[in-house]
């Protein structure tokens, strides 16, 4: 009856939400749009809602509920100018005399780097002031829900992030992966940690049997990217003993031991 259909209404609405949504992420995409602030329906509370999608990572970076009853009526991104110290995330109500009140911005010293704002108006009349957090804030949220991928991808492409920085991203994707027991992807991500994680760390966590031949992959390439010791090598021949490999330990003495 009438109140079956009325029940499925608020599904439907997040369903076509939903479906819009992620057309018009594939469209800015296509545009070369790094980011898109997109008006969709949460299902949960069936409050209007604005997210940020991040074309780079493929992920939702920002969702944020309007006020009961608002919808987003039309916004406005910055790229290229300093975002605002503080107020990220405020709204701002127009007054008695409908005349918008905006608290002046403090804008960062001009050599900080550069990030994007955008400001949102509602059909209550409010502003919502949006303002893109610095990497390495993204980098620990996205660490903290796990999506270790999506926060390597990031730190590569920006440029204030050193070669350390990214090898303890690996370090503690690959202590994740083998927390959970997935020892293969974790050695992966270990492998990529070489040149500034320790390597006894890594040993170390591979020596009994059964992870012998993923500890056999890591000394190999220990020895590949010249940072082998002599140790490294005699581990590595004992290694072969244990897995019945003479060919493969016959082939690394008469290569010769480590630098």
């Amino acid at each position: 009856g009438s109140g079956n259909a009325d029940a499925d209404k608020p599904k439907s609405s997040a369903m076509d939400s939903a479906v819009a949504a992620t057309a018009s992420a594939a469209a800015a995409a296509t545009a070369g749009a790094t980011h898109v602030l997109i008006s969709t329906s949460d299902p949960k509370s069936g409050r209007d809602a604005v997210d940020v999608y991040d074309t780079s990572h493929k992920i939702i970076a920002f969702h944020a509920l309007l006020s009961p009853g608002h919808r987003a009526l039309r916004a406005v991104g910055f790229t290229g100018i300093p975002p605002p110290q503080s107020n990220a995330g405020s709204s701002y109500r127009t007054g008695p005399d409908g005349a918008v009140s905006v608290p002046r911005f403090n804008f960062r010293h001009p050599t900080t780097s550069i990030r994007s704002s955008a400001i949102v108006l509602t059909s209550g009349g409010s502003l919502v002031a949006l303002s893109e957090r610095p990497t390495s804030n993204k980098i620990a949220l996205l660490v903290q829900k796990n999506l270790y991928t999506a926060a390597i991808s990031m730190a590569y492409a920006d440029p204030s992030q050193s070669a350390a920085d990214i090898a303890e991203l690996y370090r503690q994707y690959a202590e994740h992966l083998y927390d959970r027991g997935d020892f293969a992807a974790a050695m992966e991500q270990y492998i990529s940690t070489i040149g500034n994680l320790e390597p006894g760390h890594v040993v170390l966590r591979y020596l009994d049997s059964a992870k012998v031949p993923l500890l056999v992959q890591y000394l190999v390439e220990l020895r590949d990217r010249g940072v082998a010791t002599r140790e490294h090598d005699e581990l590595l021949k004992t290694c072969y003993a244990k897995l019945g490999d003479s060919e493969s330990a016959d082939a690394l003495t008469s290569s010769g031991p480590a630098a």
